[in-house]
């Protein structure tokens, strides 16, 4: 169960980071999450032991502590992409 949420959460942020520069990103986090739940759910409901009980602590730290600066990234590379783009243009 750590190792599919440290996935998720890896493969979130780096969507966020780079979806800036290139969208099509957006749509393939959108198949992984769409497959990845299934899967999960058969492997967590019929082939893998109970999970221990959890609390909420590790999702709020990556929400308060992770993400938040993954978001500021993606504003400044969203600038720096548009910006380079639009300097592209005026050289051709």
């Amino acid at each position: 169960m750590p190792f599919r949420a440290q996935l998720l959460v890896k493969t979130l942020c780096l969507v966020i980071l780079f979806s800036s520069g290139l969208p099509v990103l957006m749509p393939l986090l959108l198949l992984y999450c769409c497959t990845a739940w299934p899967c999960d759910r058969i492997h967590f409901l019929a082939r893998y032991a109970p999970p221990p009980l959890t609390n909420d602590l590790s999702l709020r730290f990556v929400i308060g502590v992770i993400l938040p600066p993954f978001i500021a990234l993606h504003s400044v590379l969203g600038a720096i992409f548009y910006v380079s783009h639009a300097a592209a243009q005026t050289l051709d």
